[in-house]
């Protein structure tokens, strides 16, 4: 193939992976299923070709259950300034045959609580307990009303992550700068939402 074909055929770093995960796909299904992992050659491989798209780029497959089939999600972890990087992926034109392809962690419908741990004392957070309100003045934020004990007992990093799991990496990585933790008692009276609408974003 001469210098001049092998030019016309160069291929963006979004569609190299793309074709990778095209031509791994059901062989990454079938790994999954048998609990194994990539082998090393495969793995750099792969790391190489995500690392040229972000370095903040990763990916994890959900299983199917009754509703739906295998995903394949592409994550950089939250980090807001690399979210162009996934909808510049998502984008490109692909065709998977044996699973969907998400951009962005996605909101973890099923999860209504969790059990968080600190040094001394362990707490079981519902979603149903918590709620918001947008203030607007004297700039536009997101106050979360906590139960009291999860603000008394410095857990509101463990809030955090619940509530980037219950949001979805996209909502939350939008919001995250606004975002207020602020303790229940601190919120009678208030009109206050259900945190669940928040996943609808400020609209």
């Amino acid at each position: 193939m001469g210098l001049l074909a092998r030019f016309l055929e160069t291929k963006s770093p979004e569609e190299k992976l793309w074709e990778w995960f095209e031509g791994h796909e059901e062989y990454l299904i079938q790994l999954m299923e048998k609990g194994e992992t990539l082998n090393d050659y495969d793995q750099e491989r792969l790391d190489l070709l995500m690392k040229r798209v972000s370095p903040f780029l990763d990916y994890f497959f959900n299983p199917p259950n009754q509703s739906r089939g295998w995903r394949l999600v592409f994550t950089v972890g939250g980090k807001v300034d690399a979210f162009p990087a996934i909808e510049a992926l998502m984008a490109v034109p692909h065709q998977l045959e044996h699973c969907e392809a998400l951009g962005f962690s996605p909101p973890m419908e099923e999860l209504t609580s969790v059990t968080l741990s600190s040094s001394e004392h362990t707490f079981e957070l519902l979603a149903k307990d918590l709620s918001f309100q947008v203030q607007q003045e004297p700039q536009v934020l997101v106050n979360v009303y906590v139960p009291d004990t999860l603000i008394d007992h410095n857990a509101t990093d463990s809030v955090l992550q619940f509530l980037f799991e219950y949001l979805g990496e996209h909502q939350f990585g939008l919001l995250a700068d606004r975002l207020n933790l602020v303790s229940a008692s601190n919120g009678e009276g208030e009109d206050l939402k259900p945190l669940v609408e928040l996943r609808k974003g400020l609209g």
